[in-house]
């Protein structure tokens, strides 16, 4: 009785003190990732490295926007300040300029008068008439279709004949005209999500192919490769989960999917075979994670965040921002059916993720590369604000609990002495 009596005063005295480790609640996985993004920013406010164009930091700007994570926006802000200096150059070409609109319009900026900068004017300078087009590439053109749709205004309906005339006679896209080399998750995506933006139905022939090769490029169990038949990875996961959002699906299983590829510090890493998280699929997976096709949908504006600059006036509220299918439509007459490209070459081009073939460092290689970069988690992580619970609370409950099972403990040896020579 007495051993049962000790033992019962044990458990309770256990139950008593508070999982003070568990009492904090972790940040759901989009705005986690957005705060490891955040707290990689470069000193000048871009990302992806000093040495990386300003396009790449207003697709980082984008995805920051999908979330209401203090940190990431304050980064934004500072991005803002980077764009300023460094959009102007960049803007070269439709895609690249189609990229900064994305970004700015995600700030509540207004991109016609950016720095004094008019960089929807630079996207429909770039128009090819005849052929329909904004840029050589598919995956390009289709950058700078969404930077117009974001900005809310038209495309014209040769853009969509374009398109047309360079699906793959499998249904996907790939990143250069002529279905070359062959259709690829990433060009599919951005271009499903650029004619949902301009107004084709998803029940419309060039949707319904499109989306159908990338249900069937999908791996078991959910996510993407490059290209079908390849391994997994973040980058083209996050933007096949977009597209289909952007068609008005929400595929769990690739959310999941890439939530498994999250590291402790919160960011993403490229693939299943990776240990440290990579910037880029990082920021890639962001607007997937968070619900968000292209052009992203913006989270709801907080007390502490400004909308406008001294450079120009907010673009958008947030009730009118761009996000899921439907959202800054631009008017689009015409069929959007008819005969597919042809089937490309399987030889190897550079993957779609930034026009041209222009990648961030880290990712020059993401058919076949994960991040190699020294791992800085644990430091990013404290300095975004991603601590757990305060060290001395820790401390008392250790305490606490080590004299609770001493004590218990005592109980029982004291008992059982009694019982040995009673």
């Amino acid at each position: 009785m007495r051993l049962a009596r000790a033992g019962a005063v044990a458990a309770a005295l256990s139950i008593a003190v508070p999982p003070l480790a568990s009492a904090r609640a972790e940040p759901p996985p989009a705005a986690s990732a957005a705060t490891w993004v955040a707290g990689r920013q470069a000193a000048d406010g871009g990302f992806f490295g000093a040495s990386q164009p300003a396009d790449a930091t207003a697709e980082a700007v984008a995805a920051l926007a999908t979330v209401a994570a203090p940190a990431a926006q304050r980064a934004i802000g500072r991005a803002l300040e980077h764009l300023r200096r460094a959009g102007p150059a960049r803007a070269s070409r439709p895609a690249y300029a189609g990229r900064i609109v994305m970004g700015l319009v995600a700030a509540r900026q207004n991109p016609r008068a950016f720095g004094g900068v008019d960089y929807v004017a630079r996207i429909e300078a770039g128009y090819n008439a005849a052929a329909g087009s904004y840029e050589t590439g598919v995956y390009a053109d289709a950058l700078a279709i969404l930077g117009l749709l974001a900005a809310g205004r038209p495309v014209p309906s040769n853009a969509v004949t374009y398109l047309r005339a360079n699906q793959c006679s499998d249904g996907g896209f790939a990143h250069d005209p002529g279905c070359v080399p062959r259709a690829e998750t990433d060009t599919t995506s951005m271009v499903l999500c650029a004619l949902a933006g301009m107004g084709a139905p998803p029940g419309d022939l060039i949707v319904s192919r499109a989306r159908e090769w990338l249900r069937a490029a999908r791996v078991d169990g959910g996510g993407w490769p490059h290209f079908p038949g390849g391994r997994v990875n973040a980058n083209s996961t996050g933007l096949a989960v977009s597209a289909l959002e952007c068609v008005g699906e929400r595929d769990e299983a690739s959310r999941r999917a890439l939530q498994s590829l999250q590291t402790a510090s919160g960011g993403i890493r490229y693939d299943a075979g990776g240990s440290d998280a990579n910037e880029y699929a990082t920021v890639q997976a962001i607007p997937a994670l968070a619900g968000s096709g292209y052009p992203v949908r913006v989270a709801p504006a907080t007390a502490t965040q400004t909308a406008g600059s001294s450079t120009g006036s907010p673009a958008s509220s947030p009730a009118s921002s761009p996000g899921s299918a439907g959202s800054h439509r631009g008017s689009l007459s015409g069929s959007l059916s008819g005969a597919s490209g042809s089937s490309g070459s399987d030889r190897g081009s550079p993957p779609g993720s930034l026009p041209g073939g222009t990648r961030p460092a880290e990712e020059s290689d993401k058919s076949d590369k994960s991040d190699s970069s020294a791992s800085r988690e644990s430091s990013r992580a404290a300095a975004a604000g991603e601590a757990g619970p305060h060290p001395a609370a820790l401390a008392l409950g250790t305490a606490f609990a080590a004299a609770a099972a001493a004590f218990a403990g005592a109980r029982i040896a004291a008992a059982l002495r009694r019982r040995r020579t009673g």
